[in-house]
């Protein structure tokens, strides 16, 4: 495929993505969505490109980029199916990282002094397996700083719970046409993980609270 046509191509899933999901308030918005459809094509292995050269195309895609004709823009059904398999795959990767974080914080004794983008850079190469692109790795970093919570306090058997959801998570998450008819449940299946998890650890913590 050229450049040509993976630029048009690109610019067609980025104006249905934020169609469906997103409204960019920003440039590295625009840049971090653009960046994950494109690493999410890479990963199915249905795009060959080198890095340095999604870079390029990245930006040119963002510099072709109108939110009037997202909005107004159709949308066939395999760029849907694409874009909605590409928000299912930034949000379980968001969830597998901040489970991971919690965990990480809880089993080294951190405190709110710990440098967070740097741990979690160090984590996202753990439940990830391809190079994430550094608007999608900023994006994803604020994206979990902003859901974390210090206070969260995680036992043993905790950690080891979700090391095995962490590490299962990407099979468990299949992007098919199969999974792709319930791609709005799958959505809230993640967010509702996300939340049971949350509850359950604050659950635990008010447990080992000492009674007054």
């Amino acid at each position: 495929m050229t450049n040509s046509a993976i630029k048009r191509s690109l610019l067609k899933s980025l104006n249905a993505y934020v169609k469906h999901f997103e409204t960019p308030n920003t440039r590295e918005d625009l840049l971090a969505i653009t960046s994950s459809i494109l690493t999410f094509q890479q990963k199915q292995r249905s795009l060959t490109i080198t890095f340095n050269r999604s870079e390029a195309l990245i930006q040119q895609v963002v510099n072709l980029f109108e939110v009037e004709s997202a909005v107004n823009c159709f949308v066939d059904s395999e760029t849907e199916k694409l874009v909605k398999e590409v928000h299912q795959w930034r949000r379980s990767l968001e969830g597998q990282i901040l489970i991971s974080l919690n965990a990480y914080v809880q089993n080294f004794h951190c405190n709110q002094k710990m440098n967070l983008p740097e741990i979690i850079l160090s984590i996202i190469p753990l439940v990830e397996d391809i190079q994430l692109h550094k608007s999608e790795s900023e994006s994803l970093i604020q994206r979990v700083i902003s859901k974390f919570d210090f206070q969260i306090n995680i036992d043993s058997d905790s950690q080891i719970l979700l090391v095995n959801q962490t590490t299962s998570r990407p099979n468990v998450i299949q992007f098919s046409p199969r999974t792709f008819k319930s791609a709005d449940e799958k959505d809230k299946q993640i967010d509702n993980e996300i939340e049971v998890l949350r509850k359950l650890l604050q659950e635990k913590r008010k447990l080992n609270q000492p009674q007054s």
